[in-house]
């Protein structure tokens, strides 16, 4: 069995098939096929040139404010000084952004959490569920997620260089 790359135009790989059969009778005299079978790996988008297989070139690194993009959609490290209970790793994508944020404000407005208890249960990243004992603990929790999203979003908007660490301890 060999492997055959067709190259497309441009001296790139369009595909790469193995067969046992004559590939001059397989396919149309006009499809350029090269036998690849002694370069490993070879694959869709690599390129041919002077009889020689090249992979792509590798993705640039993401920029800073690409990495600090990527932060904000992973998790938050939290260790609890206090109450070792609300250790864990939390989720800080928008969704979860937005709902700190909802509770946030029943607590300013009515001194309780959105459902009207003194107590919350929060789910971490691995679907655990943690709870906040008070509207003080959860308010610790928002400010250092809030501190975090802040200090990504100055990398993100060029105002600082300084990627910030995904831990934070709070009281």
């Amino acid at each position: 069995m060999k492997t055959y790359a067709r190259i497309g135009s441009g001296g790139t790989v369009a595909e790469v098939i193995a067969t046992a059969g004559d590939i001059t009778q397989m396919y149309p005299a006009a499809m350029q096929w090269v036998d690849c079978t002694a370069t490993p790996g070879v694959a869709y988008g690599w390129t041919y040139v002077a009889g020689t297989f090249f992979p792509p070139a590798p993705a640039p690194a993401p920029t800073l404010a690409q990495q600090a993009a990527m932060l904000l959609a992973g998790t938050l490290q939290v260790t609890s000084a206090s109450t070792p209970g609300l250790n864990g790793s939390y989720p800080i994508d928008a969704t979860t952004q937005d709902h700190i944020s909802a509770e946030m404000l029943c607590i300013q407005v009515t001194g309780k959490f959105a459902d009207g208890t003194a107590t919350i249960a929060w789910q971490d990243a691995e679907g655990a569920v943690h709870t906040f004992p008070n509207t003080a603990s959860f308010q610790s929790f928002a400010l250092a997620v809030a501190g975090f999203i802040a200090a990504a979003y100055k990398v993100i908007s060029g105002v600082s260089t300084m990627l910030p660490i995904a831990a934070v301890t709070i009281p």
